[in-house]
């Protein structure tokens, strides 16, 4: 039986062009800075000094060097007697911060600092008034008939939180089809749901934006419409005569930040009988966020929503009417966050408004001078039907989360820097005014955008005007679904207010951060995306001097590595291993080799840094274990569990892989704009496979906004190049409409007459109301000669100044044409580069750094198979070098062809295994072979000597005639066993060949193992191949080989003994905490473990655990 295996070894790699000393040195004994950070949580002021000292230090034994210092409130809410809360910002809170601060750094760790002193997300607590809150437009409508004077009072705007504060009032003709709507009646087939509950008020309610203030307090106010995953849900609205209706409102309530959360998919139909029915429009519901759309009016006495889902599904409005709406205007308006489409394929381009709902801007009355304080109005109307619109703003309700240990309190005003410097001055300023705290934290941080939308603040009017040029009160009827002149200015209003409300979350947000901090002489750090953000995540992560970003897919990821790499910041972050579900390892089924998926995954989108989440604190002994957790939120890394020793192997593999990828530069073909629309997140589907955008995986590729293209990109020799000499071959502007503004479309021409190659869409207009109607005329004229007879069609290249200008063509097919070699060829690299996202397996990765010695590729094997391929590699180096991150060594690979600036070579990978392959400036001769093949020479058969810990219910020691599965054995105290377990095996060998290198093969390893032989401990074999090199004596030698298996099965064994009065959510985390767990009263069961969070029962199927081999020894033939 034979195996191949890459054994590295450091051969003398010298300077000159090659992988110095210093670099190869480096590596294998990684600077502090590149060590894995960990976000720590403090959790439900359950913390203790004992604890506090014991979690750094074993911090510190892991491997990790930065600590981001987090208080969340979150998970067993329920009262318990078992260790009192300390609040959090009372004195004894302060003196264990301070502990903390002092503690890290006595260790030489450093400390990233939260700014919020509670929750995650975002900024916020106690300082933050409502009136320094996040802000949105609130409003109440009158209809009034004309020829009379009015004298009374205006309704007052539904607000919360004791705060409003008026915009304006304005007053225009009522369109036709809002006059005397008529009211149907409302019934459904579903037992138990009240349909009286749906309101169907003209003006909604707008308790649904996320985390927006509710103005319908409790479920039980709301109609309830149960799940029914394969029986349809049925609502009928009857007329009394046809009703030709043309806009529908469905709102479901009690909000939540995740937009990807399919509730429900239905339909929306229309019937002359009430038996034959007819689709009008299909529709899905997401993430708890309005629905609102239109269609063409056609008249019918029967209208009926049908849903379909497996969730129960509370609902707050529905509402049929004869007016045209803008679609999705909830959204569009920032009220709430939902997908928001490109500007070609918003919905007046299906259904244009007619003329009669349209109101004409030259119509419009601004009466606010006429009302006052007290909400009275003193009009004189003119002839006619009349709709007035009284405008002000009030909180959203957006608050600090999860908090609710004493910092809690209202998000603050993200559009506001005054509102960040009150909360600032709370928060932060206290550390930095101590003498004893100021100099023991270096960052700052703001952690993902989670707290929902805004759509105004007391400087909106002025700021409005100031960036676009124009009034925002005659388009505030836009702002709730109006149309205003045409559907097509309104959707360019609402364009310029997204961009408006953008741009100063960017500049007074995250901006201003960066400002304080600085100030302060501290770095800021910035998980700059949110899946319900009022934001731009390019601008916004270029504010940091830390970008970060979640645990994601490679698209997420290049959220954070493009803005870094564009904007010249050396290290890009993560929180790596966020994993949400128990099918990702919440459930504490995880060792280092499922996770190294999901690192090599960061690390291949451009990430060179780790933070792990999460680690708990714990505040009791060490027998408490596993522990605290966030539920089913995390990987767990604390010290409660099993393979908490083994730790540094892993942190240590990052460390490293982390040193190589943050040296010299990122080397990419393609810069990819972004997109002028606000907000931009990370959802780029359009550069998939089935769109002619998408990129071979052979290149790689950043996104760029405009900012990017005016500040940071210039021209040289054809190159799109950053001013720290990254260059990109060519911009994609892959829009799927007409629409650019001048700026940009001057830009383009600008870069291209310098000599850049472009692939971009001919605009015809601007998505923006400025400057309009000259603005489209301006885009006609400059697009007319830079694109020139480009249509796309008949003509898909035009030369323009010494650069070219393309479009119509798939970019795969003009890469080809603009002969644009891939950076890396190879069989296993096929398909489309941005089609996995999401995902951490199953595909090859990899990514180019340049340094002044050479050229560094890092490639991942993605798959579980062991794979020999060929690669071939761009580059002008030679004298390929190996690096390994597990082992931290070394080697030449003397075996490739060099032809035409491009290197081949063969190269074999384990499952799941990574490396990176060095291309020297200067030639250094090498012999030998790049597989090296590995010939078994003797096989470790017959009885173990197993050793268990009694503690954990195994027996101290025990005799296996051969190796078996732990978890099928028929002692209880094995089957069901936690923790390690020792195998020692005696063995004679030959006289060993001088120069021979021998390698032990565990096989089949559940889940890890310490190898010690004859004494000697030789490291921690985590990840295939599965092996570690041995250096045996002639004779007899003694191995032992300690083995370390998962929580999972004793957490199962401990399901079939009394409960311990612990009392469980569904999910497995506990309500409270028991009162025996602070040792004030006895512990009354049997149980070995306590953990916060398990989902796993009595029943449960057990996981593998042991050594299960064979066991090996190996030689190199």
């Amino acid at each position: 039986m034979k195996n191949v295996l890459k054994w590295m070894l450091v051969l003398g790699l010298a300077a000159n062009g090659f992988a110095g000393e210093s670099l190869v040195e480096k590596f294998e004994q990684p600077p502090a800075e590149c060590a894995p950070g960990v976000f720590w949580y403090w959790l439900n002021g359950r913390v203790t000094a004992e604890g506090i000292d014991a979690d750094l230090e074993a911090m510190k034994e892991a491997g990790i060097q930065e600590v981001r210092l987090f208080n969340v409130a979150h998970f067993f809410t329920q009262p318990s007697t078992a260790l009192q809360p300390v609040r959090v910002l009372s004195p004894e809170w302060r003196k264990l911060m301070k502990q903390a601060l002092k503690k890290a750094d006595e260790l030489g760790m450093s400390v990233n600092l939260y700014n919020s002193m509670e929750g995650w997300s975002s900024t916020g607590g106690p300082a933050i008034t409502p009136e320094l809150a996040m802000q949105r437009v609130t409003w109440s409508e009158l209809k009034l008939k004309g020829g009379t004077r009015f004298q009374g009072k205006l309704p007052m705007p539904r607000h919360g939180f004791d705060f409003y504060r008026e915009i304006a009032v304005v007053a225009f003709p009522t369109p036709k089809s809002e006059i005397d709507e008529p009211v149907p009646v409302i019934t459904s087939d579903v037992s138990g749901f009240d349909p009286t509950k749906l309101s169907n008020d003209p003006v909604p309610s707008i308790g649904f934006s996320s985390y927006c203030y509710d103005f319908k307090q409790t479920r039980a106010d709301l109609a309830m419409l149960p799940a029914a995953l394969e029986k349809k849900r049925h609502i009928t609205l009857t007329y009394e005569k046809p009703f030709a209706a043309r806009s529908f409102r469905l709102y479901p309530a009690f909000s939540t930040p995740w937009i990807s959360d399919m509730l429900a998919t239905g339909e929306l139909q229309r019937s002359d009988d009430g038996t034959a029915w007819e689709t009008v429009h299909p529709f899905a519901l997401q993430g708890y966020t309005p629905l609102d759309f239109n269609f063409t009016a056609k008249p019918a006495k029967y209208w009926r929503v049908v849903l379909s889902g497996e969730r129960d599904l509370p609902l707050d409005e529905l509402r049929l009417s004869a007016a045209y709406r803008i679609g999705n205007w909830t959204s569009k308006s920032f009220f709430s966050f939902r997908h928001l489409m490109e500007f070609s394929e918003i919905e007046h381009y299906e259904n244009p408004a007619p003329a009669s709902d349209i109101i004409k801007k030259e119509s419009i009355i601004n009466l606010s001078s006429k009302m006052n304080a007290d909400g009275e109005l003193d009009w004189k109307v003119p002839p006619g039907n009349w709709t007035v619109l009284r405008f002000g703003y009030t909180p959203t309700g957006s608050e600090v989360r999860p908090a609710g240990c004493g910092a809690e309190g209202l998000e603050n005003d993200k559009l506001s820097a005054a509102s960040l410097d009150a909360h600032w001055a709370q928060a932060i300023q206290p550390w930095l005014d101590d003498p004893e705290t100021r100099g023991r934290f270096d960052t700052v941080h703001i952690d993902s955008y989670e707290a929902g939308s805004q759509n105004w603040t007391p400087k909106m009017p002025e700021e409005f005007e100031k960036r676009n040029g124009y009034d925002i009160t005659p388009y505030l009827p836009v702002m709730i679904g109006r149309g205003v002149d045409s559907d097509l200015d309104s959707e360019r209003f609402l364009w310029d207010l997204r961009t408006t409300v953008c741009d100063m979350v960017t500049e007074n947000y995250f901006g201003h951060f960066r400002d304080l901090c600085h100030a302060a002489g501290k770095k800021s750090s910035l998980e700059a995306y949110g899946d319900n953000g009022t934001l731009n995540v390019i601008s916004a992560a270029k504010t940091a001097d830390l970008t970060m970003v979640e645990n994601g897919g490679y698209y997420y990821t290049k959220m954070a590595s493009s803005p870094a790499h564009l904007y010249g910041k050396k290290v890009i972050t993560t929180e790596a291993f966020t994993v949400t579900s128990t099918t990702k390892g919440t459930d504490f089924s995880t060792a280092f080799w499922d996770l190294k998926p999901w690192g090599d995954s960061f690390f291949s989108a451009g990430i060179n840094h780790v933070g792990y989440h999460v680690y708990t604190a714990q505040p009791y002994g060490d027998d408490i274990k596993p522990g605290l957790t966030l539920g089913q939120a995390g990987t767990h890394f604390n010290r409660g569990h099993t393979w908490w020793p083994e730790m540094p192997a892993f942190s240590t593999y990052l460390a490293r892989t982390s040193y190589l990828l943050q040296q010299g530069r990122f080397v990419g073909d393609v810069l990819f704009f972004y997109g002028e629309g606000s907000p931009k997140n990370y959802s780029f589907t359009k550069l998939h496979s089935d769109s002619i955008y998408s990129l071979p995986r052979g290149y790689d590729c950043d996104f760029g906004d405009l900012d990017v293209l005016l500040t940071r990109i210039t021209v040289k020799d054809g190159m799109l190049t950053t001013p720290d000499g990254i260059a990109y071959k060519m911009l994609v502007v892959p829009n799927e409409s007409d629409a650019m503004t001048p700026q940009l479309v001057k830009r383009i021409g600008e870069l291209v007459k310098a000599g850049a190659i472009v692939m971009a869409p001919k605009p015809k207009l601007s998505p923006s109301l400025r400057k309009q109607p000259q603005a489209d005329a301006t885009i006609r004229k400059m697009a007319d000669e830079i694109w020139g007879d480009c249509d796309g069609v008949k003509a898909t290249a035009h030369t323009y100044g010494k650069g070219k200008i393309l479009w119509g063509e798939p970019l795969a097919e003009v890469l080809v044409k603009e002969k644009m070699e891939p950076a890396v060829i190879s069989p296993v690299l096929t398909g489309v580069h941005l089609d996995d996202h999401g995902t951490s397996r199953g595909h090859w990765k990899w990514i180019q750094r340049r340094l002044p010695e050479g050229d560094l590729f890092f490639v991942v094997n993605g798959t579980d198979e062991n794979v020999t391929t060929e690669f071939s590699f761009r580059t002008d180096g030679t004298s390929p070098q190996w690096f390994d991150a597990v082992t931290g060594k070394a080697r030449m690979l003397p075996e490739f062809k060099k032809s035409d600036g491009r290197v081949s070579l063969n190269l074999e990978f384990a499952p799941r295994q990574s490396g990176f392959i060095f291309f020297a400036n200067q030639e250094k001769p090498a012999t030998g072979t790049n597989i090296q093949t590995l010939e078994t020479m003797k096989t470790l058969e017959g009885a173990w000597e197993v050793s268990f810990d009694p503690a954990w219910g195994g027996p101290a020691k025990t005799t296996f005639p051969m190796l078996t599965d732990w978890s099928k054995n028929a002692d209880d105290g094995i089957k069901y066993y936690s923790g390690r377990a020792t195998y020692t095996k005696s063995f004679t060998m030959p006289s060993a060949e001088k120069g021979r290198k021998y390698f032990l093969d565990l096989g089949t390893v559940k889940n890890l193992a310490n190898v010690t032989l004859n004494g000697k401990k030789l490291g921690t074999v985590w990840c295939a191949p599965w092996q570690i090199e041995i250096e045996p004596k002639p004779g007899k030698n003694v191995v032992e080989i300690e083995v370390v298996n998962l929580w999972v099965n004793r957490l199962i064994g401990d399901m079939k003994f009394d409960p311990d009065g612990v009392e469980r959510h569904a999910k497995g985390t506990a309500k409270r905490l028991p009162a025996w767990l602070d040792g004030s009263v006895p512990r009354s069961d049997k149980r070995y473990t306590f953990s916060l969070y398990n989902p796993w029962k009595a029943d449960s199927p057990l996981q593998p655990s042991g050594l299960l081999g064979p066991v090996t020894i190996k030689v190199v033939e």
